[in-house]
């Protein structure tokens, strides 16, 4: 594990900008946002949280792919493979990237929690979505060879929630719903379905990826 943080780290040496730039969403974006709108604490919390649904699961794409385009797109990642031994996924990286971005948004849900109700439960779906948004863009990485490609359906999968989420016909397709509080008692049960969902496809994109770089090989 050691060994593994150590190469994620060097890795987002060279790529502080989109390392930063969730961090700058989090802690600087959305608390102006807040503090823009001088309406009461109800509203503050509906746009506090259409803001966070917006920005923050699509956000945690660049950490992913600030360590993918390395070993997807770079002309060197043959060679890095081949440091493996052949064994080389990217799965439990990305698990580690997500799990460290859940981490980076503990202390914003905290002092949102100070002000805001149910800031807690908008952290466990954001937690989820997270997970969801790394695990298809890891799968999409790896069918398509490409980062760029991957990143942009999802962004484009993001914008469409964000405007057609509150379509009643339409809402049942769109993992991200700002329109909804996160305390709406039918988030608890698609959380057991998102966690399936997610270890599915992470084990989905590990195995091509695992079989992908064994052909290659040979």
């Amino acid at each position: 594990m050691k060994k593994k943080l150590q190469q994620i780290s060097i890795i987002y040496r060279r790529t502080m900008l989109l390392v930063s730039v969730p961090l700058l969403i989090t802690y600087v974006v959305l608390p102006l946002v807040v503090a823009m709108n001088t309406f009461n604490v109800s509203i503050q919390q509906q746009i506090l949280t259409f803001a966070m649904q917006s920005l923050i699961p699509v956000s945690s794409l660049l950490w992913a792919m600030a360590y993918l385009q390395i070993w997807v797109e770079d002309d060197g990642r043959e060679a890095m493979q081949a440091c493996q031994g052949g064994k080389y996924s990217c799965a439990y990286e990305i698990v580690m990237i997500a799990l460290g971005f859940a981490l980076m948004l503990i202390p914003a849900t905290y002092f949102a929690s100070c002000v805001f109700d149910s800031m807690w439960m908008e952290y466990a779906r954001l937690t989820l979505q997270i997970g969801l948004f790394l695990s298809f863009f890891y799968l999409l990485a790896i069918v398509f060879n490409s980062v760029t490609m991957s990143s942009m359906l999802l962004m484009s999968y993001n914008f469409f929630c964000v405007f057609f989420s509150g379509d009643s016909t339409i809402h049942r397709y769109c993992i991200i719903r700002p329109h909804i509080m996160a305390c709406d008692d039918t988030f608890v049960s698609l959380y057991l379905v998102e966690i399936s969902i997610i270890c599915l496809l992470l084990f989905v994109a590990n195995c091509i990826e695992k079989r992908r770089y064994c052909s290659n090989v040979t």
